[in-house]
């Protein structure tokens, strides 16, 4: 952990974010119904106090220096 000189091979995250929190973005239905459709991204930027290197990686990429481009998040389809 924070070896900025090691290659990390992967990292994961585990969240739990309860329904109401999405009430600002005005989702049709909370708690989502089966075959309801979300578009989403989830980012990780990472730069060290101690370089200028850093890292911008996300699970749908934009392709641009911009993580504000919401037709490039990816989908998220809920099933029951």
């Amino acid at each position: 952990i924070n070896n900025f000189e090691d290659k990390d091979e992967y990292w994961s995250v585990e969240i739990a974010i309860p329904w109401e929190n999405f009430s600002i973005a005005k989702a049709k239905n909370l708690p989502p119904k089966d075959k309801d459709e979300w578009r989403i991204n989830l980012y990780r930027y990472e730069r060290p106090i101690e370089t200028q290197r850093y890292e911008l990686t996300a699970w749908s990429p934009t392709y641009k220096r911009n993580f504000h481009i919401p037709e490039r998040f990816g989908k998220v389809i809920f099933l029951e």
